[in-house]
């Protein structure tokens, strides 16, 4: 696991203080380099606020790959013998990309809180369990999408209790080509922490508004 720290911070600022510097030059710049360099104009983690883990999946190389990821939560519950015991649920999404500008990455929000966030159904087994699948054609576009190999993500869950991640944090899963990976694949985590991001947005705050329109569902479904 890797954080957004470091060398890419470093520049993120300098790139900030250059574009603030700019007066009103800095319109030139458009509101997605603006929110690379300083995050101000839509989120990008979730926030405490929101309760949502946002899970980034990032498809870097030339095939159709379609993600499997897994959110686990734990539960303490009362069962007959009145003894409270833990009960672990889980949360699987599949979400396809493709290599082709916008289409090559999507995101998934997991409600708080959560305990482990994985590739594959079953994340206790990430040298196993297939992770990502690549589709057997990368045209978008195309009626024939069948499910191709699958590819195991070896790379342990992450896992909050051991300070990995927290509610509001993002989680990024990114597949680039290597020729040591399986299939020729390898993937890379990454953890966007909430805390230091900005509070205030020039644009919509997407997973409060998010929150928002659960809330109304809920409350219409009532």
């Amino acid at each position: 696991m890797q954080r957004f720290v470091g060398g890419s911070a470093i520049l993120a600022t300098a790139l900030a203080a250059l574009v603030s510097g700019c007066g009103s030059n800095a319109n030139l710049f458009s509101d997605s380099f603006r929110n690379f360099v300083s995050g101000d104009v839509v989120p990008l983690t979730p926030g405490v606020p929101s309760q949502f883990v946002l899970v980034r999946l990032v498809n870097n190389t030339r095939n159709a790959l379609e993600f499997v990821a897994t959110a686990e939560r734990d539960f303490l519950v009362t069962d007959t013998s009145g003894n409270q015991v833990v009960e672990v649920t889980t949360e699987t999404v599949r979400l396809r990309t493709f290599p082709v500008e916008t289409a090559s990455e999507v995101g998934a929000l997991f409600d708080c809180p959560i305990t482990r966030i994985g590739l594959g159904e079953d994340i206790n087994r990430p040298g196993s369990e297939p992770g990502v699948f690549v589709l057997e054609n990368a045209d978008p576009e195309s009626l024939n999408l069948a499910r191709g190999f699958g590819v195991p993500a070896n790379v342990n869950p992450l896992d909050s209790t051991a300070g990995n991640f927290g509610c509001g944090d993002t989680v990024v899963y990114r597949v680039i080509e290597s020729d040591s990976g399986v299939g020729n694949l390898k993937v890379e985590t990454f953890v966007l922490p909430w805390a230091g991001q900005p509070t205030e947005f020039t644009g919509p705050h997407t997973f409060n508004n998010a929150r928002i329109f659960i809330e109304e569902q809920v409350q219409e479904d009532e």
